[in-house]
């Protein structure tokens, strides 16, 4: 009796390190799901206060000229507008700043990350004419580029601060510092697939070969904070091609 007794009491023993196990991988779980779903709600909630701008510059433009517009306006029209971006992206400093994202001073630079700019800004503009040469051949077209292309009368101040501060600025922050940097940061790999491939879609791209485009910057962008743990880096390499690219179309 004492033996089957004991086998018994080993396989109570047995069971309870298994519902141990069992309860403690339950926990695990719970705490991914989560900070997923939290994830996704503070995503969702970045995307949302970054169209912000855009939505009420293409508001001001259907008062003033009858459609929602926005790169269309000039003058005076553009200062709603402009304040809207420059409020928005002072808030999102602000919060990566609180997040530890990053740190907005001039301690990044260096020879290594001067080198690393350096790189991948001609790396970025080599991939993107490829790319973009591919989509001209084939007849289709890139709405980002080719909105320049087509509207000649574009006030090149608000195109300034969207195109080359706020877009470089308020995109790095959330695909790299919150995604990278927040969301994954115990697993930059999948940060970094992510980040790029959410990059790639959050451009609209009209055709597989735009999405390429977007998504090889992306990947670069998602590089670069990984090699140097600083967001300011891809900031200015976003910047830069921004500017190039912009150049490269007048």
């Amino acid at each position: 009796m004492s033996e089957i007794a004991d086998k018994f009491e080993k396989i109570r023993n047995r069971a309870d390190k298994l519902g141990e196990k069992l309860s403690n991988v339950m926990d695990k779980v719970v705490i991914i799901l989560g900070k997923c779903i939290l994830g996704f709600f503070a995503l969702t909630s970045m995307f949302l206060i970054f169209s912000i701008p855009e939505t009420v510059g293409e508001y001001v433009s259907y008062v003033v000229n009858g459609k929602s517009d926005i790169i269309t306006l000039t003058g005076i029209n553009t200062i709603i507008p402009m304040m809207s971006y420059i409020l928005v992206m002072i808030l999102f400093v602000y919060l990566a700043k609180k997040l530890n994202i990053a740190k907005f001073n001039l301690s990044f630079i260096n020879k290594k990350n001067v080198l690393i700019i350096f790189i991948i800004v001609i790396i970025d503009q080599v991939s993107a004419a490829l790319f973009y040469g591919i989509i001209q051949s084939n007849g289709m077209g890139v709405r980002t580029v080719d909105y320049y292309i087509d509207n000649e009368n574009i006030s090149w101040y608000l195109d300034f601060i969207t195109g080359f501060i706020y877009a470089p600025i308020v995109e790095e922050i959330i695909f790299r510092g919150y995604i990278i940097g927040r969301l994954f940061v115990n697993n930059p790999i999948i940060g970094i697939f992510i980040s790029t491939l959410l990059f790639g879609i959050g451009h609209l791209p009209e055709n597989p070969i735009s999405f390429m485009l977007f998504a090889s910057s992306g990947l670069l962008f998602s590089i670069a904070y990984y090699k140097t743990k600083r967001l300011e880096v891809p900031i200015i390499i976003h910047s830069m091609g921004n500017i190039l690219i912009t150049l490269g179309t007048f």
